[in-house]
């Protein structure tokens, strides 16, 4: 069996990813499966779609989990989520210390830790925080701090 180079490398690839995802990804078949596909991805996958701005690895993704595909290539299809599921965990990581470099300025290094972490959680969850209604919020803790009248 003649290997070319491109076929090498998605071998050393499938390697890698089966050792990394041992528990997700069938030994004995990724590396062939994934050569196989390739195969049908150049042939059947388009380019990145400038109108509605999917990439290129969404194409592929939707090309592996079409009815008939899917089964025909289980394991490139669980990759695939794999991959696509990894951007998303790591924006929001960098989401984070983006938003923690605005809240960490000059004025608020005495801040404590506690303190701080707070107003870092508060920027990072914004959206939930717009969503508050601070009326009643103010309301429960009036009523729990206020002192009782004497009689």
């Amino acid at each position: 069996m003649n290997l070319d180079s491109s076929e090498v490398g998605l071998r050393e690839f499938a390697n890698a990813l089966i050792e990394a995802y041992s528990d997700d990804l069938d030994r004995f078949d990724f590396a062939d499966e994934l050569i196989r596909f390739a195969k049908f991805a150049r042939k059947h996958v388009r380019a990145r779609d400038e109108k509605t701005g999917t990439s290129v690895e969404l194409e592929m993704y939707l090309a592996a989990s079409a009815p008939g595909i899917c089964e025909a290539f289980p394991n490139v299809n669980v990759a695939f989520r794999i991959y696509l599921c990894m951007l998303v965990t790591n924006c929001s990581g960098e989401r984070s210390f983006s938003v923690l470099s605005r809240v960490k300025n000059e004025i608020r290094t005495t801040m404590s830790d506690e303190r701080l972490n707070a107003l870092s959680l508060m920027a990072i969850e914004s959206n939930l925080v717009c969503s508050i209604d601070f009326e009643s919020v103010i309301d429960r803790f009036t009523s729990s701090k206020a002192r009782k009248a004497k009689l």
